[in-house]
């Protein structure tokens, strides 16, 4: 009996010493497998900043449209064809107006589109209707206006 409690006291001790730690291949596979993991979070968190940017680009744009009309329709803002820069929220914006007689001629048609400066592409684009009335006179008419007598 002793000598089984001697050999199985031996392969305890050389069981503990085989499981004492982790080789260096399995630390550098460990790594491995979190570096990459690291690189793919890093991509997505990445990507996520960039599509929140273009949300808000889109969101300035649709705001600098929006209030073009709505200066038009005040009477804040001429009627007509035309390219301004404005600055918002950290940005220049250009804002490209262009204006269309429709068949009531107290309606004008206008698009407008918005971009950022150096951009190819608009990022906002808005069609809307100015009723200027007998009074407001359309550069680019064709007819003179209504109230031109």
């Amino acid at each position: 009996m002793s000598r089984s409690g001697a050999d199985s006291g031996g392969d305890v001790a050389h069981a503990l010493s085989d499981d004492q730690g982790f080789s260096l291949i399995e630390v550098l596979v460990a790594l491995t497998i979190l570096a990459l993991g690291a690189g793919a979070l890093i991509e997505v968190g990445q990507t996520h900043v960039d599509r929140i940017r273009q949300i808000e680009a889109r969101s300035v744009a649709g705001m600098l449209a929006q209030n073009q009309l709505v200066e038009m329709r005040l009477g804040l803002r001429p009627i007509g064809d035309q390219s301004v820069d404005q600055e918002m929220m950290g940005g220049t914006w250009r804002i490209s107006v262009r204006s269309q007689p429709t068949s009531d001629p107290d309606l004008v048609r206008v698009d407008i589109a918005v971009s950022e400066t150096g951009a190819s592409a608009s990022s906002a684009d808005l069609t809307g209707f100015v009723d200027v009335g007998a009074s407001v006179p359309i550069s680019g008419r064709q007819d003179g206006g209504a109230g031109s007598e």
